[in-house]
């Protein structure tokens, strides 16, 4: 006889009595406020957390073998607790000290073996039983740590703040608990999990393998061809002058299966159709060649653990579309972090020499690539069913996107894959004290889709978002915080974002976002110190945000009528110069030194308009990378269209630059003119 039975009650289809929308429901209304006695009435009477609760001791104390288990009711119960009740943080310890309170991860066996080492095989932690079955106490064991020790590493904070757990010093949990500035509580939480953390290790003999393969190391997004990015050469000039490394988006790539989704303008892809280099995906993973390949018995264990949550009412019920072999693959990306970055690799070394044999390719990881991206778009939630979701996304260095706002002001899109948390606090243990924490949230082009691994992975605690080949939408990064100070970038972002659309000639950008005196003096700030007055006191990673912004903008509008708005009139302070009662080229090239269309708007066609733009074409012949002027003109121009160029195209040529007329509006087209000596007369 099982300690569990399919048969026992209805509740093991993931809470019978409530179908998806009730669910929903109760999930948004018991997130929303602190949890009430009926709540808690409620869940002293679930079946599932009772079923838990006996399955759980009985695990802890080795009472039982794991033929005895219906696995399968076990993990609809965890899930529907999981799903229901996990978003809010009073639940959450009610059930925590329901299923046995606190659990010191030293002395706990399943932590241990949840924690192991991945590349240590899993029959040298210990595990006794049936080979066969060890995905059952695998799967117990990230039950029993997600609910047991998620206050441990510091993926959740108990209702009343931080308070001591077990082995926790008091006196530093005391410490953390004293301060409560905002600027603050991230790096107080990194700091607490990283010594946490480091204490575990060494305690479970496993620090070597977590240096290696940890889920605390820095994550890369892969390189994107879209914006002309330069490689390692703009890579070396960032580092040198202000040491923050560019991210990169990732490479496009085509597997030529039916429904593929792809971004076919101006984006390169990469036809990797039938090009796969092996049979299957466990070829590919137990490959000897790879970093952190798997053997025989952890695949296994993986696949056993993907064949349960494959027949589980959860998944029948919310990805009815979902296959094993998808789960197989998403599950192997979420718990083994040497292949997971193998695999990222591929979408950033796509150019990487024949001959550097020790690079992976991605023919080398066909199969699982095409199977995470078929998840995460044929059975993903899109990002207009995430009602506002935000997404957090921690690095451990202090990188750059390099594209702030991404297409036309409406976001980024990424290839590589990129995992993300709905959690601040879980990204701040990814960041550690040394990096940043990215808040995205859906961009405003076309909609992403994303897989909530959670359910899936063995760290569930992570509450892990997933991206990858993000074709048919963007993201938007709303803010950045670096760790180590508590800094937040969302000011000088929505102060860059107004900016764009300003001198943009298509904006999507959010219409809620208010120009304030905060903003203002942002905006001015940053034209200051890009034209004249470098600001010694911006803070170091601002300065690399407006950086980046302005040397990868490549088309600027300038639209006068725009400008001369009362609401813009802080602006015009900084960016006329002298008597000016035009814009400065100067100023546009200072601002943008890599632009290549330039369009004006509303400008005074006259004959000192013309001589000013010959004379600064001219003297910046060298420097401009300008291949593209159109120029609108204003009511109370001095001459047409026609005239200005029967009058000035001979002097526009010498300068390298063809002069003509377009539906009343002048076009200065950069060719191969080489530039001449010559005198403008007056």
């Amino acid at each position: 006889m099982g300690i569990i039975f399919a048969e026992n009650t209805g509740a093991t289809d993931v809470g019978a009595d409530a179908d998806v929308e009730s669910k929903t429901n109760v999930n948004e209304s018991i997130a929303s406020k602190p949890m009430s006695d009926e709540c808690k009435s409620t869940l002293d009477e679930r079946t599932e957390l009772h079923r838990l609760k006996l399955v759980l001791k009985q695990h802890i104390n080795a009472n039982h073998t794991e033929d005895d288990i219906d696995i399968a009711v076990v993990l609809d119960d965890f899930l529907f607790l999981l799903n229901e009740y996990s978003a809010n943080d009073d639940a959450f310890e009610y059930i925590h000290n329901a299923l046995g309170g606190v659990c010191d991860f030293a002395e706990c066996a399943p932590f241990g073996r949840n924690y192991r080492a991945r590349s240590q095989p899993a029959t040298t932690c210990n595990i006794k039983g049936s080979r066969d079955r060890l995905f059952v106490r695998h799967i117990l064991d990230k039950i029993h740590c997600y609910f047991s020790h998620s206050y441990d590493l510091r993926y959740r904070l108990r209702s009343g703040g931080l308070k001591p757990s077990a082995s926790t010093d008091s006196n530093k949990a005391t410490q953390l608990t004293q301060q409560s500035e905002r600027n603050n509580i991230v790096s107080q939480i990194v700091t607490a999990m990283t010594n946490k953390f480091n204490q575990m290790c060494y305690q479970m003999q496993y620090a070597q393998d977590m240096q290696a393969s940890n889920k605390f190391l820095p994550y890369s997004l892969g390189c994107q061809f879209k914006y002309g990015y330069k490689g390692v050469q703009y890579a070396q000039d960032m580092q040198a002058s202000n040491k923050f490394l560019p991210y990169s988006l990732g490479c496009q790539f085509k597997y030529g299966y039916k429904g593929e989704v792809l971004n076919e303008h101006g984006v390169e892809i990469m036809d990797m159709s039938n090009k796969a280099k092996y049979q299957s995906l466990k070829e590919e993973v137990m490959n000897k060649d790879i970093v952190g390949y798997m053997n025989v018995s952890q695949f296994d264990d993986e696949y056993g653990k993907a064949m349960v949550h494959c027949n589980c009412q959860y998944r029948l019920k919310t990805y009815p579309d979902l296959c094993v072999d998808q789960i197989l693959a998403l599950m192997i990306y979420c718990n083994y972090d040497d292949l997971q970055r193998e695999l990222s690799k591929t979408y950033r070394n796509v150019h990487v020499d024949e001959s550097e044999t020790s690079q992976p390719k991605h023919v080398d990881f066909w199969h699982w690539a095409k199977l995470l991206k078929r998840a995460v778009h044929e059975s993903g939630t899109a990002s207009y069913d995430a009602k506002g979701k935000k997404f957090y996304h921690g690095s451990s260095e202090q990188l750059t996107l390099p594209s702030i706002l991404g297409i036309l002001g409406g976001g980024i899109q990424t290839f590589a894959p990129l995992s993300t948390s709905a959690s601040k606090q879980v990204a701040a243990i990814f960041a550690s004290n040394n990096g940043i924490i990215m808040e995205l949230t859906s961009g405003l082009i076309g909609f992403s889709r994303f897989f909530e691994c959670s359910w899936l992975s063995d760290y569930p605690g992570e509450n892990e978002h997933f991206f990858i080949q993000n074709a048919s939408g963007c993201l938007q990064v709303n803010n950045i915080i670096e760790v180590s100070t508590g800094s937040e970038f969302e000011s000088i972002l929505v102060a860059i974002k107004i900016m764009d659309e300003l001198f943009g000639s298509v904006s999507f950008r959010d219409r809620t976002l208010l120009i304030d005196h905060e903003i203002q003096q942002l905006m001015k700030t940053i034209v200051l110190h890009r034209i004249s007055q470098p600001f010694q006191t911006l803070h170091a990673y601002a300065k690399s945000i407006v950086h980046t912004w302005c040397e990868k903008k490549t088309e600027v509008n300038i639209d006068w009528k725009r400008l001369v708005q009362p609401q813009y009139s802080f602006l015009l302070d900084v960016l006329l110069t002298g008597n000016r009662t035009q814009v400065p080229l100067e100023n546009i090239l200072l601002l943008f030194p890599n632009a290549r269309e330039l369009t004006m708007n509303y400008i005074v066609f006259s004959s000192s308009t013309w001589i000013y733009f010959i004379g600064f074409l001219r003297l910046k012949s060298d420097a401009l990378k300008w291949k593209y002027i159109r120029l609108k003109p204003a009511e109370n121009s001095k001459l047409t269209a026609a005239e200005s160029i029967s009058k000035f195209k001979a002097m526009f040529e010498k300068v390298g630059f063809d002069m003509y007329e377009s539906m009343g509006e002048l076009m200065l087209n950069h060719d191969s003119y080489p530039v001449k000596d010559f005198l403008i007369e007056k």
